[in-house]
């Protein structure tokens, strides 16, 4: 059930009006067609299950990975470049009818960023009970919802621990935020990039010369000017998307019937999202 921690920016008058539902809704590609949009997906499991405005998953999936399910940086996967790790830990009942084991399937990536998500607005235990902050709202309440929504990006791509160490800095401006996520990386040694890094299996490796799958940087050499473009990204790819977006969540929004994680059914049958991946059709 979502609680009623929402905030004043989050629920505003206008997001009170009912919400259009995407385009592809219900489309005839289902069944005998591939699936061609993946904005239904998302307005199910993030709006029929939380309430949240589907446009804002939208946002985040196309930063990510280009709407591109097959897309993998590294141990990173999917639409919303989820790892086992984000998986495991964000699926819950979905783990009964979605499997961690194909994170290229666009719903298991979904279901995971949705309830991902919902669990960093509302202020509920984000990962573990160690990384359990208050809601962004809490700390920036005079946010509109594009900034909330840049905001909890550096959550989704910096990871949980930066964005927690920015709002116990109280940083809501551009400016403030910059200079706590450059503070992170500095005061958290085992964060800085000091060119070297122990792997899975003991041993050590010089990143600074160790190159992923796609021929980039391993994402393990991460410093403060790393975390700013990560930042800077979002603030430019999300929030410019969301611009006209007047709360994340609508006013009075509950879990409705048709949400995949109360019906225990997924949207698309797995015969159907492999025919549409298969056929490169999924956008």
């Amino acid at each position: 059930m979502i609680t009623t921690f929402f905030l004043a920016v989050l629920l505003t008058p206008a997001a009170a009006r009912a919400q259009e539902a995407p385009a592809a809704a219900k489309s005839a590609c289902v069944g005998e067609c591939p699936v061609k949009d993946a904005d239904w997906i998302f307005y199910r499991y993030a709006t029929d299950c939380y309430g949240m405005d589907w446009r804002f998953l939208h946002a985040v999936a196309q930063a990510e990975s280009g709407l591109d399910p097959k897309n993998h940086t590294g141990k990173y996967v999917g639409l919303f470049q989820m790892d086992q790790e984000g998986c495991a830990e964000n699926l819950g009942p979905g783990k009964s009818f979605l499997s961690c084991a194909d994170l290229e399937d666009p719903e298991v990536n979904t279901a995971i960023t949705a309830s991902r998500f919902n669990r960093l607005f509302t202020g509920k235990p984000y990962f573990s009970a160690k990384s359990n902050f208050p809601g962004i709202l809490v700390v920036c309440p005079n946010a509109t919802a594009a900034e909330a929504a840049a905001l909890a990006y550096v959550g989704h791509n910096n990871g949980p621990g930066v964005l927690k160490y920015v709002l116990k800095k109280k940083a809501c401006s551009d400016a403030d935020i910059k200079t706590a996520i450059t503070g992170y990386y500095e005061n958290n040694p085992k964060s800085r990039d000091d060119g070297k890094f122990v792997n899975g299996k003991g041993e050590e490796v010089d990143c600074r010369n160790k190159k992923d799958i796609a021929g980039k940087l391993s994402y393990r050499c991460v410093d403060a000017a790393w975390g700013i473009r990560k930042y800077e990204y979002g603030k430019d790819k999300i929030s410019a998307k969301l611009k006209d977006l007047t709360g994340i969540y609508l006013a009075g929004a509950a879990t409705t019937p048709r949400c995949p994680l109360k019906s225990l059914a997924r949207v698309y049958t797995a015969e159907e999202i492999k025919k549409s991946l298969d056929t490169g059709s999924f956008k």
